[in-house]
């Protein structure tokens, strides 16, 4: 009998939960970068082993949020949860319990009575009599049912997670198709993978207000695929940071993406990038909608 099931993945910011995601499919799937907010909307990646399907929603990090933005992926991190079969809760063991990010969602999955397996990441970082301190502190929380040790960076204890997620599952029909690893559409794929770029590339606060759409994804008559995305900023001091001295900023950004992207979809592409100023597109729902924000 098959196995299939969802499994949200929960924590602060930058715990690992993408670098963990990436190690699972053995893929890059979703973006990575040690600075806030790169995982924006959910993502299912979709691993299938043996006799199980294992859906795994990839959510923003969560912390106290301030602009629309922000509000809109915490709540987006939460709604993943609901209805979810299993709630992974990765966190960086190397981070306090008392991180105010941590107590904010121990305190809500508490008020929910929703059981968590907690998932200390980053394990490779610390001693061991510190870490057993750490993992006895959150059991007493009485908001985890189990704890596994983890190092997502390094693929360490991944497999006996996933034997015990399996073993959690309900026996039902896989969804998805045995190759399939996402359900997100390439158009939003090729997105992140552009504002990753931009996050390596451009410092500050400019990466975070700032949204990718897709407009255009054709097939080349000569093989390969023509894309053309609109980066939109929120001020109009941040579109010449963005283009850099004679646009050397956006074409470097570029050259980068179009590299990744070529690897991931394994033919040429020709990306085409614009940059266009909106102060308030965090208000408006379309650039939510255009861009697979749920």
């Amino acid at each position: 009998m098959t196995r299939c099931g969802t499994i949200a993945l929960l924590g602060p910011s930058n715990a690992g939960k993408s670098t963990f995601l990436n190690a699972v499919l053995g893929t890059k799937l979703s973006i990575v970068c040690h600075k806030r907010q790169t995982t924006r909307t959910s993502i299912i990646g979709i691993h299938t082993e043996g006799e199980a399907q294992l859906l795994f929603l990839d959510t923003p990090g969560i912390f106290a949020p301030r602009s629309p933005l922000e509000k809109r992926m915490v709540a987006t991190a939460w709604q993943s949860s609901i209805g979810a079969d299993a709630v992974l809760l990765l966190v960086d063991a190397t981070r306090s319990l008392e991180n105010d990010d941590i107590q904010t969602i121990l305190k809500r999955l508490n008020t929910s009575s929703t059981k968590a397996i907690l998932v200390l990441n980053k394990v490779d970082l610390v001693k061991k009599d510190s870490l057993l301190a750490k993992a006895k502190a959150y059991m007493e929380t009485g908001v985890v049912e189990d704890i596994f040790m983890i190092s997502a960076l390094k693929k360490d204890g991944i497999s006996r997670l996933l034997n015990h997620l399996v073993s959690k599952m309900p026996e039902k029909p896989w969804l998805y198709p045995e190759d399939q690893l996402s359900t997100k559409p390439q158009q939003f794929l090729a997105a992140d993978i552009i504002r990753e770029k931009i996050l390596f590339q451009i410092h500050e606060e400019i990466p975070y207000e700032l949204v990718v759409v897709p407009e255009i994804w054709e097939p080349l008559e000569k093989g390969g695929v023509r894309i053309v995305q609109t980066i939109v900023v929120q001020e109009d001091n941040h579109k010449p940071i963005l283009l850099g001295k004679g646009g050397s900023k956006l074409k470097t950004i570029g050259q980068q993406a179009r590299l990744e992207l070529e690897g991931f979809l394994g033919c040429k592409v020709h990306l085409v990038l614009h940059v266009r100023v909106d102060k308030r597109w965090q208000e408006k729902n379309q650039y939510y909608t255009e861009t697979g924000f749920h």
